[in-house]
């Protein structure tokens, strides 16, 4: 099955023992992947990015939410090239989408 994914990369910072902060690195923009069913595609990205502690939700016009994809964290190392430094804790907020994405614009009346 095809899937197309797209990776917001975060760094947690500890405060103190109850408090975190977070800063967004960027992201990926959707990417095509492809996995025999969305648990071997969680199954994958669960073995590069570490446990799963979330899942990201949208709300709903009526209300509700809907999962979208997942949280995943770990531990970094210091030779990790993307931060130079000590180690720290990364987050991957990832959402997926079973249709290649698409845009749409409304435009504005000139």
């Amino acid at each position: 099955m095809d899937f197309w994914i797209n990776e917001e990369h975060v760094v947690v910072q500890r405060k103190d023992e109850d408090e975190e902060s977070m800063r967004r690195l960027g992201e990926s923009g959707y990417y095509q992947v492809q996995a025999e069913s969305l648990g071997a595609l969680f199954r994958d990205l669960r073995s590069r990015f570490g446990r799963c502690e979330s899942k990201v939700y949208i709300d709903r016009k009526d209300g509700t939410t809907r999962a979208i994809g997942w949280v995943f964290r770990r531990q970094t190392t210091s030779r990790e090239a993307y931060l130079e430094g000590d180690p720290h804790i990364c987050q991957q907020w990832v959402t997926v989408l079973k249709v290649a994405p698409r845009t749409v614009y409304e435009y504005a009346e000139v």
